[in-house]
């Protein structure tokens, strides 16, 4: 390969993740004497410490939103630098934090304070340190900088260095070793051993099986799996002799110096590759057994963890392990701490270039670095997810997180992960829970998660709703843009019971829209409103609507126009405020943002401006109670009543759980610590009727239902059902009133049956009692498709999908029944059934509200006052969204002569005992009663037939046409 190429290339791969490539060592704080030893410039970056163990560190100024100031603490982080400067005997400079916000502060009266909203307005952020004192004391306005900011002691600039473990090297490629390179140097060495795949492997005091092993790294090139395997697999576990013996390590080569520099400081000595079995204790070396186990021990470090990060340097020896190198050739090795105090230089392997003039560079041993040509060793082929692997330019980023990677056998899935979402749950634990997609919205907050750190290849993740955090050092997977390896990771789920997330392959996308919490517009709070709770699928009553008895306490109903109305006022605004991280010019970031908004309501009895719904049994009372609203799975929501004492709809990991308002058929409203699932009656819609303002029911009316998009008619289909539709011209029905002396009136819409000597006429109908029917035979409910309006599913229709809007023939028989047919015996439909009598509940079918809307009218249904009448490609139904309902408008009373109707270029003409089609020829034409009863069914051979009918009212429907009416004499 081209050496220039092969040098180009390692460089891309460094900028590509070494820079931030170790996980979380541990940092060690030094001090360096202060301006009149440490070069101060723009850019250095230095911690504030009084003895490396007490620190200032940034927090925002109150009432100055985006300027910040010190805050006092153990917590270390660094600030840079800026504007850097000389006047007289002074150093001055500003100071920046981790994100390069400036630093405010004030003089006080004996020492730097932390800035208030003035001290920032006054732009005081000019501090100084003498040229001539040691310990550069920092002061500002003539005042000292304390590290309490007050009568601690003084600051002074300290610097952090990283020692690394085995595990925090071998990560560096997805837990398969490392490598070293030199790109610094120039030119690039010839050899280099550390450039290959290395394992570290620490050798514990628990290891005491291998012969005078010393306690330390040791880089390992074959056989390094195994070694690094069995010590990490388990606490204490032991390098045997065996895998000593049989791999290879990388050790100083004591008797060949690549480079003339000090022999017996250790310097100038190269590097190779021996087997565990010729590495020898100090006690059994001869001049031909020169390999000392000494000279196969490192440590790696980053001497400036801020400043130079991604720069490591490796020291041979310990301090109780001193190296071993041939001085005199011939000679035994002797240990360099002849000639090094080891405790304060040591042996350090560095790319070293030799004075001017000598065009190479050496990867040697160096016991001083001053005044010295070194490049330090940076670590290549990074797997390291880097920053940009998810952060956003100055965004924050929102995700879901899927478990993805090797699909489990089918005895292992419910243990595993796979296939399951990270959700934060609100149980009291706030437990780590991998859900099913089945049981997980992903627009809800508990299963979107906001990054708020970034910080040695490991993201910080909090959740949206329960502010719980969770660390992931993650692994990029090659191909796979969003996909990653959990390297490690600070918490474990506790559904799947316990399961480690190191290992596991997530998926992570960037989250929809948030749809989780009910926020009402300012048109629905001038609404009236009542609180409908839905059943389970185990129980026989849909829906439960509150009621009052006589003490004024709220109780169940299952009548929805007993259903108590109220005024919901808007109570308080709770925002969950959170720190996020983003990518600036290349660098990460952090700012607030508001994760989730969520507003409370109360509900105002309609009785007056002091009646509000409380906690307290439910009753009625000045003491207003306020509820939030969250949207379960089923689109429905959980009421959840927000007190000072349940304030943690924004949660720490030691909140209470949510205190829910739940229903049961046959008690009172209840309050209690439980997830909504728990309760037989706990999901609730908010129902809001417009205005509240109806169409006036003091006297019935004739009219045609008209809208922009058609006017409302009626169509048998080929099912035999009589079904609403869109039509150019529209039926005249009445509108009778049901109930005149609710709240809101509710109506009979009808259309007399021509001809129909016992005066039946096509009810409009809302038929939830149809789409699913009880069977004997099968013991259970059974979906009946007919029912269900065309384009609102797809796949099979369910209890809950959209409607048809049809027409049933039925007869008033009282103020609240009327009889129809079902399953052709006539019936008595009332509020409540009767089996003795023949009387079957469920006459708010057949009854609807005509609600006052800009424009016109909707209508909804009584026995679902959450449903809107509407239009989906001419037949109509309904729908939970008030956007799509029909508007309609109230037109005159049509007189139609039905003895003749034309249909298109078809014509249908009633004569005695029969009806005659003309036009119809080979289409198909079916001709019903006004009980829905087929009478033929066939295909028109001529253009024109006759066809016999039973004399009284028929309903012709011809395909590709819309169904019209005759009478037939």
């Amino acid at each position: 390969m081209n050496k220039r190429f092969s040098t180009i290339l390692t460089m891309v791969l460094l900028l590509m993740g070494a820079l931030f490539s170790n996980a979380n060592a541990a940092l060690t704080y030094k001090y360096t004497a202060g301006a009149s030893t440490q070069t101060l410039k723009n850019g250095l970056k230095v911690y504030l410490s009084d003895a490396g163990s007490n620190f200032l560190s940034s927090t925002g100024v109150s009432g100055k939103s985006g300027s910040f100031t010190f805050k006092t603490g153990t917590d270390a982080e660094w600030f840079e630098i800026a504007d850097f400067g000389q006047v007289n005997n002074e150093y001055q400079f500003k100071l920046k934090n981790q994100n390069g916000k400036l630093i405010y502060a004030k003089a006080g009266v004996s020492n730097v304070e932390a800035a208030d909203a003035t001290a920032v307005d006054a732009n005081t952020c000019v501090f100084v340190a003498s040229k001539n004192t040691a310990d550069a004391t920092i002061s500002l306005g003539g005042q000292k900088l304390t590290v309490d900011l007050s009568t601690g002691s003084d600051v002074k600039f300290y610097f952090a260095s990283a020692t690394y473990t085995a595990e925090e090297l071998n990560k560096n490629l997805s837990n398969n070793g490392f490598s070293f390179v030199f790109p610094e140097a120039d030119p690039q060495p010839e050899t280099n051993v550390f450039n290959q795949t290395v394992y570290a492997v620490s050798k514990t005091s628990t290891q005491t099986n291998v012969t005078d092993l010393p306690d330390g790294l040791y880089f390992v090139t074959k056989g390094g799996k195994a070694l690094q395997e069995k010590i990490t697999a388990n606490t204490g576990a032991v390098m045997g002799m065996d895998e000593f013996k049989n791999a290879e390590f990388i050790i100083l080569d004591p008797s060949a110096p690549v480079v003339n520099l000090i022999k017996a400081n250790g310097e100038g000595y190269g590097f190779k590759v021996v087997k565990g079995s010729d590495l020898k204790a100090t006690g059994d070396l001869a001049k031909d057994k020169i390999n000392c186990v000494n000279n196969a021990v490192f440590t790696v470090s980053e001497d400036d963890y801020a400043n130079e990060p991604g720069k490591y340097t490796m020291v041979v020896g310990t301090t109780s392990a001193k190296p071993y190198v041939v001085v005199e050739s011939g000679k035994a090795p002797v240990e360099v701490a002849s000639a090094v105090d080891y405790s304060t230089s040591f042996v350090k392997v560095y790319a070293y270039k030799p004075a001017s003039g000598v065009a190479k560079t050496y990867i040697t041993t160096i016991s001083t670095t001053t005044g010295v040509n070194i490049s330090k060793a940076q670590i290549t082929g990074t797997t390291w997810a880097p920053a940009s692997a998810l952060l956003k330019e100055d965004a924050a980023k929102i995700v879901n997180i899927k478990f993805v990677g090797e699909k489990p056998d089918a005895a292992s899935a419910a243990a595993s992960p796979y296939g399951k979402y990270l959700v934060s749950q609100d149980a009291a634990t706030f437990a780590y829970n991998a859900v099913a997609p089945k049981d997980v919205r992903l627009t809800s907050a508990k299963a979107q998660w906001i990054v708020t750190g970034f910080s040695n290849s490991t993201f910080t993740f909090k959740n949206r709703e329960t502010n719980q955090t969770i660390a992931l050092a993650l692994y990029s997977i090659e191909g796979k843009t969003n996909e990653f390896t959990v390297a490690s990771s600070d918490k474990s789920l506790t559904t799947p019971s316990v399961t480690s997330l190191a290992g596991q392959t997530i998926q992570i996308t960037d989250a929809p829209a948030l749809d989780d919490f009910l926020t009402l517009t300012a048109e629905q709070l001038a609404q009236k409103a009542e609180l409908v709770f839905n059943g389970s699928d185990m129980v026989a009553v849909p829906q439960l609507y509150m009621t009052e008895n006589k003490t004024n306490v709220f109780v169940p109903t299952k009548e929805s126009d007993d259903s108590q109305l109220w005024t919901v006022v808007k109570g308080r605004t709770l925002k969950n405020e959170i720190n996020y991280a983003y990518l600036s010019n290349g660098s990460v970031k952090t700012d607030k943002k508001n994760a989730v908004e969520v507003v409370t309501y109360k509900f105002q009895s309609v009785k007056g401006a002091d009646e509000f719904l409380q906690t307290s049994d439910f009753k009625e009372g000045a003491s207003a109670a306020e509820f939030i609203f969250q949207k379960d799975l089923e689109g429905n929501y959980t009421m959840i009543v927000y007190a000072t004492s349940y304030a943690h709809i924004f949660a720490t990991q030691s909140s209470a759980t949510k205190v829910v308002a739940s229903i049961s058929a046959s008690s009172a409203f209840d309050v209690s610590k439980k997830k909504y699932e728990d309760a037989e009656y706990s999901s609730v819609n908010v129902v809001f009727n417009r205005l509240t303002e109806s169409l006036d029911a003091s006297t019935p009316r004739k009219a045609t239902l008209d809208s922009y998009q058609g006017a409302v008619a009626m169509n048998l289909n080929a099912n035999g059902i009589m079904e609403g539709v869109i039509a150019d011209k529209g039926l005249t029905f009445r509108l009778d009133t049901a109930d005149i002396n609710k709240d809101i009136p509710s109506f009979y819409i009808s259309k007399a049956i021509e001809g129909d000597e016992d005066g039946y006429s096509n009810f409009l109908f809302y038929p939830t009692d149809s789409i699913q029917q009880w069977v004997d035979d099968k013991a259970d409910y059974e979906i009946y498709l007919n029912y269900a309006l065309e384009g609102s599913y797809t796949g099979e229709a369910t209890a809950d999908e959209d409607l048809k809007a049809i027409f049933r023939p039925a007869i008033k028989t009282g103020v609240d029944t009327v009889a129809t047919y079902v399953n052709g015996d006539v019936v008595t439909v009332a509020k409540e059934a009767n089996e003795e009598k023949g009387i079957a509940a469920g006459v708010e079918n057949f009854k609807f509200r005509v609600m006052v809307v800009d424009g016109g009218y909707v209508i909804q249904p009584l026995g679902a006052t959450d449903k809107y009448l509407y239009n989906l490609n001419g037949r109509l139904g309904f729908t939970e969204d008030q956007e799509k309902a029909l508007v309609i408008t109230l037109g005159d009373e049509q007189t139609v002569d039905n003895s003749t109707i034309d249909a298109s270029s078809v014509s249908v003409i009633a004569i005695d005992g029969a009806i005659i089609v003309k036009g119809a020829q080979g289409k198909k034409v079916t001709v019903s009663n006004v009980l829905g009863q087929t009478i033929a069914n066939t295909v028109i051979s001529s253009d024109e037939a006759t066809i016999a009918a039973p004399k009284g009212y028929v309903t012709v429907a011809v395909e590709g046409e819309a169904a019209v009416k005759a009478i037939v004499k």
